[in-house]
């Protein structure tokens, strides 16, 4: 980890379990699907169904925007595997004395890179479309994205996250899978309510 990256991560990091109540309330903050990227995703609905003179040109730019977003988290997910240098997550870093928050865990951390982080590529690209549609809702929503989601430390990488998700989502997939099995007469008979539906 290079001189600024360390001065950054321990001028952040200094407030770590200084109290389990701020820890676990960043922690959540991080963790917050809502907090995270739905207020977002609610500017960009509220500015789409926005009675507008200029709605043709709000839609086209919402549109781009999306699309933008979508190259920009997948570029970012592909980064290092297109050659930009792997910038491991400080927490696993065990030579600048990281100190782990309270309510963290350290599970599979190691191989995730940390920077360009997805989540981050993703909501300040959103953003970016936003302050093109209208500058004072983009400058509001830039204002929030920095303050909620760039300044709190958030440990639980999106791809670290999304895999663990995955997992959890399969293993379902795999239950439901097995009660398909045990139970065919509940989703293919004629009369059942998921049919009729």
């Amino acid at each position: 980890m290079n001189l600024f990256d360390s001065n950054i991560t321990h001028w952040i990091n200094q407030y770590a379990r200084q109290s389990q109540s701020f820890d676990y309330f960043m922690n959540a903050l991080g963790n917050d699907v809502f907090v995270t990227g739905g207020l977002l995703c609610a500017l960009v609905w509220f500015l789409w169904f926005k009675p507008s003179i200029k709605q043709n040109y709000i839609r086209l730019s919402l549109i781009s925007t999306l699309l933008g977003s979508t190259i920009a988290t997948f570029t970012s997910r592909l980064s290092p595997h297109l050659g930009l240098p792997f910038s491991s997550i400080p927490m696993v870093h065990k030579d600048i004395g990281f100190i782990v928050p309270y309510f963290v865990e350290n599970r599979g951390y190691e191989t995730v890179s940390s920077f360009p982080s997805d989540h981050a590529t993703l909501l300040f690209a959103l953003v970016f479309g936003l302050f093109l549609v209208s500058r004072k809702i983009g400058t509001w929503a830039f204002l929030y994205t920095l303050i909620f989601m760039a300044i709190p430390f958030q440990p639980d990488d999106m791809r670290a996250k999304e895999e663990r998700e995955m997992e959890g989502t399969l293993k379902q997939g795999d239950d439901l899978g097995e009660t398909v099995k045990e139970r065919p007469r509940l989703f293919y008979h004629p009369r059942s309510a998921i049919c009729q539906w």
